[in-house]
């Protein structure tokens, strides 16, 4: 065999092993947990009724509306705050910072109260399987969703 026709040989079997990589990969699923997203495994975890599901997703809807509230005044305090560095003046920065502390604060006593309320449509037989769960929310909520582009 030539040099060229070993180099051939050997691209195309290159070729066709990262094909089969893409292949499988497009296959592989993801995590149970991840595919169907936090709002999902809460469910099933905590293994809601119908009445219990529908009281859940409100409160959903109520929290990211509150939320979004709150990350909406972040990023305009954020732009407000480095529109400082293309000034003079400089004293407000202080200041600024304290009010974006402070609302992070509050988004946080936000998903905090929004899991309280989780808690409160539990019956009794399921508080222990929200105890259970509550011991892993942060890694299941760690990258829920991308934040807002300001």
């Amino acid at each position: 065999m030539t040099k060229a026709r070993i180099l051939g040989v050997g691209l195309i079997i290159m070729i066709l092993l990262n094909l089969a990589m893409l292949f499988f990969g497009f296959l592989k699923k993801p995590p149970h947990h991840l595919k169907e997203g936090p709002k999902q495994m809460v469910i099933e975890r905590l293994n809601l009724d119908a009445a219990q599901q529908a009281s859940y997703l409100e409160l959903i809807d109520e929290h990211k509306q509150a939320v979004r509230q709150k990350e909406e005044q972040v990023q305009f305090k954020r732009a407000e705050l480095f529109s400082l560095l293309s000034k003079d003046e400089r004293e407000n920065a202080s200041k600024i910072q304290k009010e974006i502390g402070q609302l992070i604060t509050e988004i946080e006593k936000i998903h905090f109260k929004h899991f309280e309320s989780i808690e409160a449509i539990c019956r009794v037989d399921q508080k222990a399987r929200f105890k259970e769960l509550s011991s892993e929310l942060e890694k299941f909520f760690r990258h829920s969703r991308p934040r807002p582009k300001p």
